[in-house]
């Protein structure tokens, strides 16, 4: 992989971690329990105290959200 490739990857990993460190709690905690403990929707909304539909629906919308707050950090072309 080339340089830039590797330094571009890492920017975007900062930008995404920050982003995630950003979200309000539940949020982030459905983020880590899902990507970085590798949970199922239906023990994560367990751990959340929702059910695995509505785990499902915030899940949807954190990944939306963190796309939008991830092109805002890049700014402009």
């Amino acid at each position: 992989v080339a340089v830039d490739e590797r330094i571009n990857l890492a920017q975007t990993k900062k930008i995404l971690r920050d982003a995630v460190e950003r979200l309000p709690e539940q949020e982030r905690m459905m983020m880590e329990l899902y990507y970085c403990k590798g949970l199922g929707l239906h023990e994560v909304g367990q751990e959340l105290g929702v059910s695995k539909s509505w785990a499902c629906r915030l899940h949807a919308r954190v990944i939306d959200k963190l796309k939008r707050m991830v092109i805002d950090s890049l700014g402009p072309d």
